[in-house]
């Protein structure tokens, strides 16, 4: 690996197919994704994308927009983009990894071969609420807590909340001030990823992804609400290897050429239970 402090690799392959590059959610780090290698092929490598503010990085100043998260990321990644890649992102992960594909491509760089959109309305979609970045805190640990992804005891924690706010906020700030831009569609197949029960998130909002692939996407709803990654981790990663296992993703580990200037056309957007 390149030494980067903004990714971490959750497992070691010497020789790997592709690499599945993934980008937590607000106030999570890399450690989000730390047992998902275990469930997936033994050569995909994951890589886990770990802001500032968090974990190792705790003592960090936050990132509060994305234009200076995308900076560094496409920074840390070009010199490994030399195998197949996806991306995976949850929720403010889900946003980063489309802009960040986005990026990619006005760079003339090496593009992923699938992102997985998960638990995010598309960037097209108004936000549809207050900003919470500048929430008094007490405001902010309800918000918080009607997430239902932070445990009780963590929101009571006086001076545990007072040390995690901070890049929280941060967080949320890139959130709530970003601006979506119309462009092309992207030349990658969409997973777009939902909780059934998600009260942020309503599945007429995943739907708008659909507008943003050229290639087809794919809608699967598992149980849970926000946080369903956690809920129902063996369902979502059962649904991350199928994809990861498919043809297309394989021959493009044989043949990495033969996606440049193809352009396929738009496959039915279907709705999926997860399996």
């Amino acid at each position: 690996m390149n030494g980067s402090p903004w990714i971490v690799a959750h497992n070691s392959v010497s020789d790997p197919r592709l690499r599945l590059f993934c980008f937590p959610y607000a106030g999570g780090g890399a450690s989000v994704y730390r047992k998902w290698p275990s469930s997936l092929p033994a050569d995909v490598q994951l890589l886990a994308a770990q802001l500032p503010g968090r974990e190792a990085r705790f003592v960090e100043p936050p990132l509060r927009d994305i234009q200076s998260v995308l900076g560094h990321l496409v920074a840390a990644i070009e010199p490994i983009l030399d195998r197949p890649f996806v991306f995976f992102g949850h929720s403010l992960g889900a946003l980063i990894a489309y802009e960040l594909a986005k990026l990619l491509r006005s760079l003339g760089l090496r593009m992923p071969e699938h992102l997985f959109l998960s638990g995010r309305r598309a960037p097209s979609i108004p936000i549809g609420r207050r900003s919470f970045h500048d929430l008094p805190d007490d405001e902010l640990i309800q918000e918080i807590r009607a997430l239902s992804g932070t445990s009780e005891g963590v929101l009571e924690n006086g001076e545990l909340m007072k040390l995690v706010l901070p890049t929280l906020r941060a967080d949320f700030a890139i959130h709530d001030t970003y601006r979506y831009r119309e462009e092309a569609a992207l030349d990658v197949p969409f997973s777009i990823f939902g909780g059934l029960d998600d009260i942020a998130t309503s599945r007429e909002n995943l739907f708008a992804w659909q507008t943003m692939t050229n290639r087809g996407a794919q809608l699967i709803l598992f149980q849970g609400g926000h946080f369903f990654i956690d809920e129902a981790r063996d369902e979502v990663l059962a649904a991350v290897e199928r994809t990861l296992a498919s043809d297309e993703i394989s021959r493009a580990s044989r043949f990495r050429c033969l996606r440049d200037g193809h352009v396929a056309t738009q496959s039915q957007f279907r709705s999926v239970p997860a399996r």
